[in-house]
């Protein structure tokens, strides 16, 4: 008796933490989260602070939600009601179902977070591009509007593994989709877990070849969608306005990447340590980086194998990359040697090494200034 009690009880807190854990996770996402974000953007924080704030967030959020589920398992198990016995376990069931309807519907989460969404005068909606529209996910009246105004096509970043919100929005979406006689494309990505070489082609070669204005989204129409309007930048420039947009993080906006602080050189250049995938995405993919130059020594296995990988993950994305190895002594003609070429490099142009504060970067730094002088801020 006592072992299955014992067991019962683990089952109940299990059963209640999950519940409580699902409820509140959703009320820190939408909430917290989200300030906490906004704040460290606000205040131009890099990436590493940013992501250590979040992260004291969540942790914060499983501590209290550990110690909540325990309170009320415990009221659960002690009380001698009958009906709250059974009725405080339903109750957190009851919050975990309200909390996953409310993100099966990202219709009323973007109107929540960033105000209407209609296609004429919503915020969240970047209509300057001249072949594609980006915003968040379409609502039915949106979809209806899009066919409306001809639109040829929406393409769908929403992925199936995102379970359960985005098998079955896709799926919703589809729907509408065909009865209204609007073609629903689907092109699933997944930013910082995977990198997305076949969806990324498939948007190239609609880019290449429109048959018309394309409305592309994700769930709440940032990060992915940036990844998409560099790509199509990449494929016709003429597709794109000189607009910067909102939600692209540029790399003056911020003074440091996780392994080191990120030094304007000039107009447009900058000396950065080697950027992890999420800096990668938000700061240069999406903010429209024109060249990499990585000065890390092939020599060394380890740098050998980061350069591969980065061509590879840069050639994906259409943007000019030279390795131009730099080695930790004897390195005076490799400096000028590089120093020789950096006018002919297009803009934005970024120069990373690993760590941007180590002897061979201040060296090379000390040597652009000699020639080019410091840009005014840094005076």
């Amino acid at each position: 008796m006592l072992k299955n009690k014992t067991l019962s009880s683990y089952l109940l807190f299990g059963f209640i933490w999950g519940c409580l854990g699902f409820f509140l996770g959703c009320l820190t996402l939408l909430g917290p989260v989200r300030w906490v974000v906004t704040w460290a953007r606000d205040n131009k924080l890099s990436d590493s602070a940013e992501n250590w704030s979040v992260r004291a967030v969540i942790i914060l959020f499983v501590i209290f939600s550990f110690w909540l589920a325990r309170k009320v398992a415990g009221a659960a198990e002690k009380t001698e009601k009958r009906v709250l016995r059974w009725g405080i376990p339903a109750g957190v069931l009851v919050l975990a179902l309200l909390s996953l309807s409310l993100f099966m519907n990202p219709d009323f989460i973007n109107k929540t977070t960033a105000g209407s969404i209609d296609t004429a005068n919503s915020a969240s909606i970047d209509t300057a591009n001249k072949g594609f529209t980006f915003g968040p996910y379409p609502t039915a009246d949106m979809l209806a509007q899009l066919k409306k105004e001809g639109y040829a096509g929406v393409i769908s970043l929403l992925h199936p593994a995102v379970t359960p919100f985005e098998p079955k929005l896709l799926s919703d979406e589809q729907k509408t989709g065909k009865e209204i006689g609007l073609a629903i494309i689907s092109v699933p990505m997944l930013p910082w877990i995977s990198q997305n070489e076949e969806s990324i082609q498939r948007i190239r070669a609609i880019a290449a070849q429109p048959k018309g204005r394309y409305y592309v989204h994700c769930y709440l129409g940032k990060d992915r969608v940036n990844v998409v309007r560099r790509i199509v930048a990449g494929v016709d420039k003429a597709l794109v306005s000189n607009q910067t947009t909102t939600s692209a993080r540029r790399l003056d906006e911020t003074d440091r990447f996780e392994r080191g602080p990120i030094v304007v050189l000039g107009d447009e250049v900058y000396l950065t340590p080697y950027p992890t995938d999420e800096e990668y995405l938000g700061y240069l993919i999406a903010a429209g980086v024109n060249q990499v130059v990585c000065l890390l020594d092939p020599a060394d296995p380890e740098s050998q194998q980061r350069i591969k990988d980065e061509k590879k993950f840069l050639n994906l994305y259409k943007i000019a990359y030279l390795s131009h190895p730099i080695p930790e002594t004897g390195n005076d003609e490799k400096i000028e040697a590089l120093l020789d070429k950096i006018n002919g490099l297009p803009r934005p142009l970024v120069i990373h090494r690993f760590f941007s504060d180590s002897p061979v970067e201040k060296k090379f730094l000390a040597a652009y200034w000699k020639r080019f002088g410091k840009p005014a801020s840094s005076n």
